[in-house]
């Protein structure tokens, strides 16, 4: 069951499942090494990739405890699933995997893939745990979508929506009480159209109550990417690859849209408590009665070699400019002349159409677009 919580006191009522995990440590100190083969290779390098850790399940201390005496949620999975699917976890704290759990005669046997629902691929499950887990994904693919815009004109600024339920509204909340960021709650008018069974129209105002979450601080974008992953709040201005073609790493010179909330510090709190703030952030705005989250994300376009990229990430260095390698100009690349970014907007033969700043077509030589590449990734 994946599900971890830590027992706070003795009572039993209003009881939840609550199992019991033993870490890596504990495991070999009681087994011994030769009881914990090692992953494949795939497998090692999700799990570094990832930063996640190994436990397993103790099924002797499953107990009944009331459900306010949970104090948090794990999300354990099967390595397997690490080495197949490989889950979008990389960074979150609440994650682990696990092969192995102990029988009821105290002996370790090792676990299929199904036995760790409901994130297994056999079968349909649905739990507490579970509806979690997938809000988040939700709220982290609505994130990743709204970075991850390629357009080289955009306002730095972008409002989704999503559903979510209730209880994941709560253990967002539950999760961001401990970095305390800022929380407003306020009404406002609101007119809805509706449609009778008789199709004729109307319109019906009133008044909801809308519930604002800003993360806007270091304390709370550094919470939401130990929540949603590292990758929270940064995105990329690359073209994915075609279906069959390799992933496309980040080089020098790439555009990264990144939410820059360390400059937020010099802004008085009062104005980070208005409605409608103009400091870089991500603002979760819930309709408790609709069940509507509304993400509104304002950010900075940054190119890769900027620190703020490396500390986001947590690389050891910037990204350095790649040395000896030839640039193929196509559709998408960058690269500037003077103080103008450039994108090509079309290659025919040695003509290169480009956009600039101003939003004005024009044609350079090939020849040209080369050797402005190569100063812009060597810059």
């Amino acid at each position: 069951m994946p599900l971890v919580g830590r027992i706070m006191g003795g009572s039993t009522v209003n009881g939840i499942q609550v199992t019991w995990w033993l870490s890596r440590n504990e495991l070999l100190q009681i087994a011994g090494i030769e009881a914990v083969p090692l992953l494949s290779a795939q497998t090692h390098r999700n799990v570094q990739l990832c930063k996640i850790v190994e436990v397993t399940e103790r099924v002797l201390s499953i107990s009944e405890i009331s459900t306010n005496l949970v104090t948090d949620l794990a999300f354990v999975f099967h390595a397997d699933t690490l080495e197949n699917d490989l889950v979008d976890c990389a960074g979150m704290s609440r994650v682990f995997y696990t092969r192995y759990k102990y029988d009821c005669n105290d002996n370790l046997m090792k676990l299929r893939p199904c036995q760790v629902a409901p994130f297994s691929r056999f079968g349909l499950y649905d739990s507490y745990p579970c509806r979690i887990w997938h809000s988040v994904l939700d709220v982290k693919d609505l994130m990743r979508k709204a970075l991850n815009d390629r357009r080289q004109f955009q306002g730095l600024r972008k409002s989704v929506s999503v559903r979510l339920p209730l209880e994941s509204w709560y253990y967002l909340l539950h999760r961001f009480h401990v970095c305390r960021p800022i929380f407003v709650e306020y009404s406002r008018s609101q007119t809805e159209k509706r449609m009778h069974c008789n199709l004729s129209l109307s319109s019906c105002s009133s008044r909801i109550t809308l519930k604002l979450l800003r993360i806007d601080s270091i304390e709370a974008m550094l919470c939401a990417r130990d929540i949603f992953g590292i990758t929270f709040g940064v995105g990329i201005r690359n073209t994915p690859p075609k279906k069959g073609e390799r992933a496309r790493s980040m080089h020098h010179g790439d555009v990264v849209n990144v939410v820059h909330v360390a400059q937020n510090a010099e802004i008085p709190n009062a104005q980070r408590q208005r409605e409608v703030s103009y400091s870089e952030g991500v603002d979760f705005i819930y309709n408790e009665v609709s069940r509507l989250l509304k993400v509104r994300v304002r950010y900075s376009r940054v190119l890769a070699q900027d620190t703020v990229v490396a500390a986001t990430l947590g690389l050891r260095q910037p990204v350095e400019p790649c040395n000896n390698v030839r640039f193929e100009v196509s559709i998408g690349t960058m690269f500037t002349r003077g103080e103008e970014l450039l994108t090509v907007v079309s290659v025919n033969g040695d003509d290169v159409r480009v956009c600039g700043d101003d939003g004005m077509n024009y044609v350079i030589p090939l020849g040209e677009a080369i050797t402005l590449l190569e100063a812009f990734i060597g810059d």
